[in-house]
């Protein structure tokens, strides 16, 4: 998808016209989300008073960063770094599960490590932010940072890469989309890498 305009972004928005709409995708969302190879914007149209929908008004006032510090989130990472020019703020989130845990003991002291070489690349960017690592189911935890800490766009990297794996795995950032009710920019690594 995007392949043949030769384009870097797709821009999508999902209208939200009552609670049932802002927690499910519509159905072609879902399948850009699932299917991209391209980094996607998807972003929530909230209907104003005058029936004018704000769209990205102030996308980049707080950025959130969620990365399981995998390479699958290496082009998210470097997607997040390259705003921070322009955001007024990038935090980078780090979500263990209680899975992750039990297998890595050292895993809250190496995530931390981790996001704090994030936050210092972002400082040398120009921005500044924070490093967060919190406990939980991520797309629970990534929605509910973001609503808490009003940040106008979180940032993650998006794993299935084709339609067969894309059904599967994947599933992270395919029901943060369905939840955030706020923009997401997916960053799927790049072909090949």
């Amino acid at each position: 998808m995007g392949g043949e305009a030769k384009a870097d972004l797709i821009v999508l928005g999902s209208r939200s016209h009552n609670l049932a709409s802002r927690v499910f995708l519509g159905s072609v969302a879902r399948d850009m989300v699932r299917r991209t190879q391209l980094p996607l914007l998807l972003a929530w149209l909230e209907p104003t008073g005058d029936g004018v929908a704000a769209v990205c008004a102030d996308t980049l006032r707080h950025v959130l960063l969620a990365t399981d510090l995998s390479k699958h989130a290496g082009a998210a990472e470097r997607a997040a770094v390259a705003l921070a020019a322009d955001a007024q703020r990038v935090d980078c989130l780090a979500v263990l599960t209680p899975e992750a845990l039990d297998a890595t003991p050292a895993l809250p002291a190496m995530a931390r490590a981790a996001l704090d070489g994030l936050v210092a690349r972002i400082d040398a960017a120009g921005g500044h932010g924070e490093a967060l690592v919190l406990e939980g189911d991520p797309h629970e935890v990534i929605a509910r940072v973001a609503h808490e800490r009003d940040c106008s766009l979180i940032v993650c990297g998006k794993h299935g890469q084709h339609w067969v794996t894309s059904m599967v795995i994947g599933s992270t950032a395919l029901r943060l989309c369905e939840k955030a009710a706020r923009p997401v920019l997916l960053v799927p690594l790049a072909q090949g890498t």
